[in-house]
C-alpha cells in the first residue's frame, strides 16, 4: 500500500464517516500529492447530493465547506460538510410504548348486588336490590341486570299491604377480539352515535370497534417534531417545559414521532447537543386535539335491532319495527377526521356526515349537515362548533340546529324530537394568583317554545393546601329575578376529615348549610358524614356511618326534614364461584383474580404493591378491581413463607377481559430441606467448598462456613458423604421436620 508521501497516485479503500456517521462499506479513493479524489459513485455512496456531476474525479477538499481528515495509520478518512450538500436518510425516533399484555382468561360467575332500605315511623318501609349476574368464559361474558323493589304501607285502620316489583334491564352477551380492537355485542345495548346524533336503547346486535381492548394505544394524532443534525447529537424533547423525551441521532434529519403531548396548544422546544458541546434549540408550536383520529385510523360501527321501550320499567317491551344504524369516524390526515352516521326504521330515517379538524395553533373546528325523512316530512339538521385552549385559558362554541320537520329515530319511537335549538358557550381563565374563573352559556328549544337561556359565573380559589374557596352566579336570562347566587368553602384537615359551608341565595330566599365529613385512611375503615341545612322552606339534615370491608359496603343513616324523620341502611358486595371456591368481596366493575397458592394459607397478596390481604384455609383469596387488558402486577413475599416452602415465582402480570376473573396460581409446595452442620473427627467445622453428596447420588450440596450445608429431598433416614483431603467421610442422621424450622441439624461428626 503507497505511502502518505508518494508522488503516484494510489488506490486506497477506506472506512469513511461523514459528518460522524461511519459508511457500512469500505470505498475506493485515489491519493495524489495533493489530497483524496473521489469518483462520483463514490461521494453519492458516502452522501453527497450533486458533487462530481460530469468529472471523473473529484478531489475532497476542493468541495465548499468540507474538511477532510486521513489517518494513514488506521486507514480512515473522516469528512465534514454542509447538511446541505448532503443528501442523508432520516432518523425516526419514536418513544418506546408499552407492549400489550396477553389476555388471561378465566371461567366463572359473578353476582354485583345493591340493597337498599328505608323506614317511615309513618308506615312507609322499603327495600330494594339491583343485581348484576355475569357468566364468563373464554367464549364471552352474558350479563343480566335487574332491578327489584318490595313496599310496604301500615295503616291502623286498614292493616299492612305489601307490593313486590320486579323488573329486567338489560341482558347481553358480549365477545371481543382484543388483537383487533373488535367486539361483538348481543341482546340489550345502544346503538353508537356522535356530537350531533342521539343514542338509542336496543335489543339486538352490536359490532363495532373497540379502542378499550388496546388502552396503551394512542389513537390521538400526535404531533412529529422535525430538525436536522450536522454531528452526532443527543436530543431533548421538552412539551410546555417538561421533558419528555431523550435521545441520541446521528447526524442528519430527523423526525420525534409518537410523543405524548398535552390537549390544545402547546410549545414544543427541541434541544440539540452535538459531539462538540454545541447546544441548538428549535422552538416548534403545535395544537392537539383527542377528538381526531390519527391518519388512516378508523373507528365504526354496526347495529341491528328493535327500539326498546319503557326501560326500568317494562321488561320485555320492543318496538314491532326493526332498527338499524351505522356510524364511521376516519383520520384522513393528522388534521382532518371525517364523520358519517346513519340510521332508519320503519318509515323514518336520517344520514348525515361530519368533519373534526385543526387549524394550525389556531384551535380546532367541527361542522355536520344531516337530513331526515319520516313520512311526507323531509328535514335537516346542522351544526357548527370552535375550541380553542392552552395552558392558561380555554374557549369554546357549538351550536346545533333543526327545523321543525327533523325527526331520528328515537323520535319515531316516542321520544321527544331533537332540540330545534341546542347551543353552548364557555371560557375559562387560569389567574393564577387570584384562582380560576369559568362564564358559561347555555340554550335549548324544543318545537314551537320559548328559548331556555342560562348564564353563570364560577370562581374558585385554592387558599394553600388546606382550604379551597368558591362563588358562583347563575341566572335564567328569561326571567330577570331567576337568580342563584353560592359561596362555599372547605377546610381540608388531618385523618381525611373535611369541613365545608356554604351560603346560597336564590329566589329572594337566602339558605345555609353546614356538611362534615371523615373518610377511611386505609383500604377498609370507618367513614362517617353529617349535614345541615336552613332556609326559610325548612330544615334538612342527615348523619350517615359506613364501613368498607374486604367483604362488601354498608351503610346506615338518618334523616331529617322539618322535624320528621326516617332510617335508611344499605350493602353493596359481589359473591364469585370461580377456580372451586365462593368467594364474597366488594363491588366487581371491571376485572379481578383469584389467586391460589396451593392450599397454603395465610400468605399475603399484593396488588401493585398495596397489600389486599391474605389467602383462606385453602390458599386462595379473591383480589380487585384490575384494570381490564392493562398489565395489573400480582404478587406474593417469599419472606413471609416457612423456609420448607419452594415457590415457582413471586410475582406475575396480569391482563383480564372487562367484567371477566383471571386464575393466578403460585405454585407452592413444601420440601425436605434442612441446614446440616459437619465437623470432622477432631471437632472442627470441615473446609469451605468442600461437595457434600446425599444418599450416594450425585453432588448435592457445599461446605460453607462453620461447616454448614443447605440440603433437599431428605429422606426420613440420611447419610452424605465429603471428600476430605483425599479421604472420604460419613455421617448419618434422620430426618424429623422440626418445630423451628430455622434450627439446623447437627453438629454431625464425618467419620
Amino acid at each position: 500500500m503507497a505511502s502518505a508521501h508518494s508522488t503516484a497516485p494510489a488506490q486506497l479503500y477506506l472506512q469513511v464517516s461523514i459528518n460522524g456517521n461511519r459508511v457500512p462499506e469500505l470505498q475506493p479513493f485515489t491519493q495524489r500529492a495533493d489530497g483524496l479524489w473521489a469518483s462520483p459513485d463514490v461521494l453519492h455512496a458516502i452522501g453527497f447530493r450533486n458533487a462530481g456531476e460530469g468529472r471523473a474525479l473529484t478531489r475532497l477538499a476542493s468541495i465548499a465547506d468540507t474538511r477532510v481528515e486521513y489517518d494513514a495509520g488506521h486507514q480512515t478518512v473522516a469528512i465534514t460538510a454542509p447538511l446541505s450538500s448532503l443528501d442523508l436518510s432520516p432518523t425516526i425516533l419514536t418513544a418506546a410504548g408499552l407492549a400489550r399484555p396477553p389476555i388471561s382468561v378465566g371461567a366463572g360467575m359473578l353476582l354485583n348486588y345493591d340493597l337498599y332500605s328505608t323506614y317511615d315511623p309513618r308506615g312507609a318501609t322499603t327495600l330494594s336490590s339491583a343485581t348484576e349476574l355475569r357468566a364468563f368464559s373464554s367464549l364471552g361474558m352474558l350479563s343480566n341486570t335487574m332491578l327489584s323493589t318490595f313496599g310496604m304501607n301500615s295503616n291502623a285502620a286498614f292493616g299492612a299491604t305489601g307490593r313486590t316489583r320486579n323488573v329486567r334491564l338489560d341482558t347481553m352477551w358480549t365477545r371481543s377480539w382484543p388483537d383487533k380492537e373488535i367486539s361483538l355485542m348481543m341482546g340489550d345495548t345502544t346503538t353508537s352515535y356522535l356530537s350531533w346524533t342521539r343514542a338509542t336503547r336496543i335489543g339486538g346486535i352490536r359490532l363495532g370497534r373497540n379502542f378499550a381492548l388496546q388502552p396503551y394505544k394512542t389513537t390521538s394524532p400526535l404531533p412529529a417534531f422535525m430538525g436536522s443534525a450536522t454531528l452526532p447529537s443527543s436530543v431533548d424533547l421538552y412539551i410546555d417545559g417538561i421533558k419528555r423525551y431523550n435521545g441520541n441521532l446521528p447526524a442528519g434529519p430527523f423526525q420525534l414521532d409518537g410523543i405524548p403531548t398535552v390537549s390544545g396548544l402547546g410549545n414544543a422546544q427541541v434541544v440539540l447537543t452535538d459531539a462538540l458541546g454545541r447546544r441548538t434549540q428549535i422552538n416548534i408550536p403545535f395544537y392537539a386535539s383527542s377528538r381526531l383520529l390519527a391518519k388512516g385510523l378508523s373507528d365504526w360501527s354496526i347495529e341491528a335491532g328493535y327500539v326498546r321501550k319503557d326501560y326500568g320499567l317494562s321488561s320485555f317491551s320492543y318496538a314491532a319495527d326493526p332498527v338499524y344504524s351505522g356510524t364511521l369516524r376516519y383520520g384522513v390526515s393528522n388534521s382532518l377526521t371525517v364523520e358519517t352516521h346513519a340510521e332508519s326504521a320503519s318509515g323514518a330515517g336520517a344520514a348525515g356526515v361530519g368533519a373534526v379538524a385543526t387549524l394550525g395553533a389556531a384551535g380546532q373546528v367541527s361542522g355536520s349537515y344531516a337530513l331526515s325523512q319520516s313520512g311526507s316530512l323531509r328535514g335537516s339538521q346542522y351544526g357548527l362548533g370552535y375550541q380553542w385552549q392552552n395552558r392558561n385559558f380555554n374557549f369554546g362554541m357549538n351550536t346545533i340546529r333543526s327545523d321543525s320537520a327533523y325527526r331520528d329515530v328515537a323520535s319515531a319511537n316516542g321520544s321527544l324530537p331533537p332540540a330545534r335549538i341546542s347551543e353552548s358557550a364557555f371560557a375559562g381563565v387560569n389567574l393564577r394568583q387570584l384562582g380560576t374563573l369559568n362564564l358559561s352559556y347555555v340554550r335549548t328549544r324544543y318545537g314551537s317554545d320559548q328559548s331556555n337561556r342560562y348564564a353563570g359565573v364560577y370562581w374558585s380559589k385554592s387558599l394553600g393546601n388546606r382550604a379551597t374557596l368558591s362563588a358562583s352566579y347563575n341566572r335564567n336570562l328569561n326571567v330577570p329575578h331567576d337568580q342563584t347566587v353560592f359561596i362555599g368553602l372547605s377546610i381540608f384537615l388531618d385523618h381525611n376529615l373535611s369541613v365545608s359551608g356554604s351560603v346560597q341565595h336564590a329566589n329572594h330566599e337566602t339558605g345555609y348549610g353546614v356538611t362534615a365529613r371523615q373518610t377511611a385512611s386505609g383500604n377498609t375503615g370507618w367513614s362517617w358524614s353529617a349535614q345541615s341545612q336552613q332556609s326559610p322552606g325548612g330544615k334538612y339534615g342527615y348523619a350517615e356511618a359506613d364501613y368498607r370491608g374486604q367483604y362488601g359496603e354498608y351503610r346506615a343513616g338518618v334523616i331529617t326534614s322539618n322535624a320528621h324523620s326516617s332510617a335508611y341502611a344499605g350493602a353493596s358486595g359481589s359473591v364469585v364461584l370461580m377456580g372451586g371456591g365462593v368467594f364474597a368481596g366488594r363491588k366487581i366493575y371491571d376485572g379481578f383474580a383469584v389467586v391460589s397458592t396451593d392450599h397454603i394459607p395465610d400468605v399475603p397478596v399484593k396488588l401493585q404493591n398495596n397489600p389486599m390481604g391474605k389467602t383462606d384455609s385453602n390458599g386462595m383469596l379473591m383480589i380487585s378491581p384490575l384494570n381490564a387488558y392493562q398489565k395489573n402486577l400480582i404478587a406474593i413475599d417469599p419472606m413471609d413463607l416457612p423456609m420448607n416452602m419452594k415457590i415457582d415465582r413471586v410475582d406475575a402480570e396480569v391482563a383480564t377481559q372487562a367484567g371477566s376473573g383471571a386464575l393466578v396460581t403460585f405454585k407452592i409446595h413444601p420440601v425436605r430441606a434442612a441446614t446440616v452442620i459437619l465437623h470432622d473427627r477432631a471437632g472442627q467445622p470441615l473446609p469451605v467448598g468442600m461437595t457434600v453428596r446425599l444418599n450416594g447420588g450425585a453432588s448435592s450440596g457445599l461446605i460453607g462456613y462453620d461447616g454448614m450445608t443447605y440440603l433437599e429431598g431428605l429422606q426420613d433416614h440420611n447419610s452424605l458423604q465429603a471428600d476430605v483431603s483425599g479421604k472420604i467421610c460419613s455421617a448419618v442422621f434422620d430426618y424429623r421436620r422440626p418445630a423451628n424450622i430455622a434450627a439446623p441439624v447437627g453438629p454431625l461428626r464425618c467419620e
